[in-house]
């Protein structure tokens, strides 16, 4: 955009962040990692090679996941808001899950391991 003879950068467009879905940035990258080295995906996946595309893509399935507990929550923890894949400056990333209530505003980071077990120390489940 020139301004007064001066570029400047183009702002944003404005978007509704509440169409976002969760695990929407994550799997974006799988795919686009994916379309870029099919054949090589596909044999990684067969051998279970970690590579950057499982890292997205799994990283999205649990994204997915949380997001759909975070919808369960309902009016008994008064959650008035979820917001997912929230884009943060210029260089792709993001707040995986933004939840809004009355306590407050707290952001969620998801982290996916598969096989692996979680929750609190005394029950060891979610």
């Amino acid at each position: 955009m020139n301004v007064g003879g001066h570029d400047t950068p183009a702002e944003p467009e404005d978007r509704d962040l509440a169409m976002n879905r969760p695990g929407q940035a994550a799997r974006r990258k799988a795919q686009e990692l994916q379309r870029a080295a099919p054949v090589r995906s596909f044999v990684a996946r067969l051998l279970r090679v970690l590579t950057d595309e499982r890292a997205w893509r799994v990283g999205a399935d649990g994204e997915e996941e949380v997001g759909g507990r975070l919808r369960k929550l309902g009016n008994a923890w008064h959650v008035l808001h979820v917001l997912h894949a929230v884009p943060v400056g210029t260089n792709g990333g993001d707040i995986d899950h933004v939840v809004i209530g009355p306590p407050g505003v707290f952001t969620l980071n998801t982290k996916n391991h598969p096989r692996k077990k979680g929750g609190s120390r005394r029950t060891r489940s979610w």
